[in-house]
Parts: structure tokens; C-alpha cells; sequence
């Protein structure tokens, strides 16, 4: 394993061709006819590749080091510190997380085993609760893994509390897509617990059922750049994090709201230019139109975070929830050779961002190579 963490290794190189090979069987299982023996239907196989991918990120992310992110550490020496004064109060962190630790920390009471068990299984409950979202609301599944990796899978690494709330958040809305509005409201205040940015997810209730209009994406897209331009962003800051300053000029961020609002904006022109129409999912699902909503949303809250980056993170629910967005807007395409086309410029267009970040500028989504704690 390399000492300096901003150099590629192995690590990295073996992660990316076991995705794209996944992702490769999965278009093959998708689009090809396949002989499979023993009587293995075809979708089930299917979800197996989906199922192992996550099992694979999940460990990944279990098992990561303490110095894979700036977040990591700090975990780390608040479980210690919970553990140790056994407080229950907290002016840096929701009451859910931290009792939480302290949990784990009376089970565990001896060394860094405690921390590591945490860790553990936050890793496997949000990569599931991210598995479930995608296999019940994607219609493909390949692109829908590359897309969790390249845009989101640095936050989720790096970030332990909000990860649970954005889990808790995408079992909430399987309860709200089947009509359960008090479970979901419920469910939003438990995952606030853990990260009061989580309180954001009542948006979702004013949206869930509506179809999509074009109307709407204006709206929202001219209000966040009027809101942006004239800096009226402050009492959204103070109410993620109290006593935050602007942070401006910096490249990092820049260069992240333009590729993520750029990668928004052609999403969304893909339906419009292809002139999609709204698909009605069987009874107690979401139709596509509720993916497009996530989509608008997320990128009204990327343009709001340039001068706020802090804002950024009330975009990751509706990320998150739109992650099957470009896998179904691309199924439904019929010119296949267009839609082929696109799968392969956003794979290259992030892949290469997702590269260069790496190795040029790591600090900036918290991007490193995996390092295990038993290093």
C-alpha cells in the first residue's frame, strides 16, 4: 500500500476495472441474449451483479482508513470522546449519532474496536439502503452503479452522519411512494437526528405525486441564480451550520458547481429534446417524472452552493433519490445508437473528472485511494 495518499495505486486501478466490468456484464445481461444454466433468470443474475457491486463498496468503505478523508478522523475522536465522558449533550452533533456511540461504545468498551463496528455497520446499512433504491426504481442497472460512484460514492466515504440520514431518508420515501405520508414524515424526523440537513426532505412531499413541467424547471433553475446573484444565501447557511462564513474564490467548489450543473442541465434536456413523456409506474411506485423533480432540485441547490458550498449537502437527498433518473430517461430512448452515445460521453466526462480530481487535487471531494485501518 503507497504511503502518500495522492498517488494512485492498485487499490484504485483494480476498483475501476471491476466496476466497469460489472457494468459491462450488466449491459450484456440488459441488451444481449444470454444462455444461463441451471435455470437462472435473466433479471436475477441481473440484480446479483447490482448486489455484489454494493457488497464490494460497502466493505470498501467499512474497512477504509482513517486518513481517506477529513471527516474520518474527526469521527474518530469524537467516538473517544463520547466514550470516554459519556455525554449525551452534543454542540457539534445531533443527539441521534451520538446515541449512537455511545451504544456501541458500552458493547464495545476496549480500544478502537467500537469505532470500527460503527463504521462497519453504517457502511453496510447505507450501501444497502442505496442498493434497494436503485433495484427497485432503476429500469438498468449498470449505469445507475457508475453514476452512485462517480458523483456521489466520495461523499458517502467520507461522511458518516448524513449518510445515515440520506439511508433513512430513501427508506422514508419507499413509505411516501405507497401513500404512507405520517411514516414518511417520521421518518424524515428520525433522520434529522443524525443530520439536521435531513429536514430538507420535506420538499419531497410538494412534488412526489406531480407531474413533471417544464414550467417548474425554469422557475426553479432562474430562482437559484437570482438567489445567487444577489446573496441572499446566509439564513439558509446559519440553519445547516450556525456561524459559517461565505467561503469565495474557491477553485475547488467552482469547478465542482459547474461540472455537477452542466451534468444536471444536459439530463434534463435529454428528456425534453427526446420529448418524453410521463411513464405511470404500476400502482405504489414513483413515476419518472418525481427522478426529474430530484434532478431539478439537486441542480437548483448546486447553483445556490457556489457561494455557499455548505449548501451542497441539502442537494445529496435529492441526488441520492435521483440516481435512477439516467437509467431510465436512457431506456426509454429508442434511437439505442443515441443513447449508447450518451452513456459513453458521461462515462468518460466524469471518469476523467473523477481521474484528475485524484490525482490533482484530492482535497477537493475527497477523492483518495482506499488505505484499511490496519495500515
Amino acid at each position: 500500500m503507497l504511503d502518500n495518499i495522492n498517488i494512485l495505486g492498485w487499490d484504485y486501478f483494480l476498483l475501476m476495472l471491476f466496476l466497469w466490468s460489472m457494468a459491462c456484464i450488466c449491459y450484456q445481461i440488459q441488451n444481449h441474449p444470454t444462455t444461463i444454466r441451471f435455470h437462472i433468470k435473466k433479471h436475477s443474475l441481473d440484480v446479483s451483479v447490482l448486489r455484489l457491486v454494493f457488497i464490494v463498496l460497502g466493505l470498501m468503505a467499512a474497512l477504509r482508513g482513517l486518513d481517506i478523508a477529513n471527516d474520518t478522523m474527526a469521527y474518530y475522536s469524537a467516538y473517544h470522546y463520547f466514550k470516554l465522558t459519556n455525554t449525551f449533550l452534543s454542540t457539534y452533533m445531533e443527539a441521534g449519532y451520538v446515541a449512537l456511540n455511545l451504544f456501541i461504545a458500552k458493547i464495545f468498551p476496549h480500544g478502537d474496536t467500537g469505532f470500527h463496528i460503527l463504521v462497519f455497520l453504517t457502511s453496510i446499512f447505507c450501501y444497502w439502503s442505496v442498493e434497494q433504491w436503485i433495484e427497485k426504481h432503476a429500469k438498468t442497472y449498470g449505469i445507475s452503479f457508475l453514476t452512485f460512484y462517480f458523483l456521489l460514492n466520495s461523499f458517502f466515504i467520507s461522511a458518516i452522519r448524513q449518510s445515515i440520514a440520506i439511508s433513512i431518508i430513501l427508506i422514508a420515501l419507499t413509505w411516501l411512494e405507497r401513500g404512507y405520508k405520517f411514516r414518511f414524515i417520521l421518518g424524515v424526523i428520525l433522520a434529522s437526528l443524525f443530520h439536521i440537513s435531513a429536514l430538507v426532505s420535506f420538499i419531497f412531499l410538494f412534488f412526489y405525486n406531480k407531474k413533471f413541467n417544464y414550467k417548474w424547471g425554469l422557475l426553479f433553475f432562474l430562482g437559484a441564480i437570482l438567489i445567487t446573484l444577489f446573496d441572499i444565501q446566509q439564513p439558509i447557511i446559519e440553519l445547516i451550520k450556525p456561524n459559517t462564513k461565505y467561503v469565495f474564490g474557491e477553485i475547488g467548489n467552482l469547478v465542482n458547481v459547474l461540472i455537477l450543473s452542466s451534468f444536471y442541465l444536459a439530463l434534463l434536456f435529454v428528456r425534453i429534446f427526446t420529448k418524453q413523456k410521463s411513464y405511470e409506474h404500476p400502482k405504489g411506485q414513483f413515476r419518472d417524472d418525481f427522478f426529474s423533480f430530484c434532478i431539478l432540485i439537486a441542480l437548483s441547490i448546486t447553483i445556490l452552493s457556489l457561494k455557499g458550498p455548505i449548501i451542497n449537502r441539502l442537494g445529496y437527498y435529492f441526488s441520492f433519490a435521483g440516481i435512477p433518473y439516467i437509467a431510465n430517461t436512457l431506456y426509454r430512448i429508442k434511437n439505442r445508437k443515441f443513447a449508447n452515445i450518451f452513456k459513453i460521453i458521461f462515462c468518460i466526462i466524469f471518469w476523467g473528472y473523477s481521474l484528475s480530481v485524484l490525482i490533482f487535487r484530492p482535497e477537493w471531494n475527497h477523492l483518495w485511494p482506499y488505505h484499511f485501518f490496519w495500515n
